[in-house]
């Protein structure tokens, strides 16, 4: 196994400290477990129609615009 520092806001810390907790997990746990659902995500997503593009599952980068 790998070890890693990753940097969150402190927002965004905050949610993973009661998420992770209200699972009854560490936080670590939490960030592992969602890699692997992203991970087996893009793999169902690239076995689509879309197999040529392994962006087309993304959402666009950056802020999205809501239609008024």
């Amino acid at each position: 196994m790998r070890a890693t520092t990753i940097r969150f806001p402190n927002d965004l810390w905050e949610q993973l400290e009661r998420e992770a907790r209200r699972q009854g997990i560490s936080i670590a746990q939490y960030v592992r477990d969602a890699a692997l659902y992203r991970m087996a995500f893009a793999a169902g997503a690239a076995s689509g129609d879309e197999a040529d593009s392994d962006r087309a599952w993304q959402r666009p980068a950056g802020p999205t615009a809501t239609p008024k």
